[in-house]
């Protein structure tokens, strides 16, 4: 009782304010997981999850040796997005630069939009691990684009 009378007399933007310090109930969280790419860990990439409806902030992170953990996600539904990158050494030489950017560019380790498992809705359930398997799609000329 005393806790409401002390809310009483108080302004809303004061109101507003305490509540945004006690949150909406959906406590952030973090979520970790594995991904792997035709059965092997993705050794450099990102990961994004993007909230289904369009309410809420999009997050995303690293993918190291086919690990991650990003914070800042809340339980519920997202389309996740993983892509790939070939990390290099940098050269003061240009035509070493550009042969080196091609020869990744070629990889078939590179996670592609339309791979599958990639780009899908996925459950994100508060303490529970997040582990995908993704696979290099294929049409009927090979890899697809």
């Amino acid at each position: 009782m005393k806790l409401f009378s002390l809310f009483k007399n108080a302004s809303p933007i004061a109101l507003l304010a305490f509540m945004s310090l006690l949150g909406c109930g959906g406590a952030e969280s973090a979520v970790k997981g594995t991904v792997t790419h035709n059965g092997q860990p993705v050794k450099n990439g990102n990961i994004s999850f993007t909230p289904e409806g369009g309410t809420g902030t999009a997050v995303g992170g690293e993918i190291t040796d086919g690990k991650f953990a990003v914070k800042g996600v809340t339980p519920g539904k997202y389309r996740v997005k993983v892509s790939s990158y070939t990390k290099g050494s940098a050269s003061d030489n240009m035509d070493e630069a550009i042969k080196a950017a091609k020869a990744a560019k070629k990889s078939n380790d590179e996670v592609a939009a339309t791979d599958d498992g990639n780009n899908q809705l996925q459950d994100v359930v508060a303490g529970a691990d997040l582990n995908l398997a993704l696979k290099t799609a294929t049409g009927s000329g090979g890899r697809s684009k």
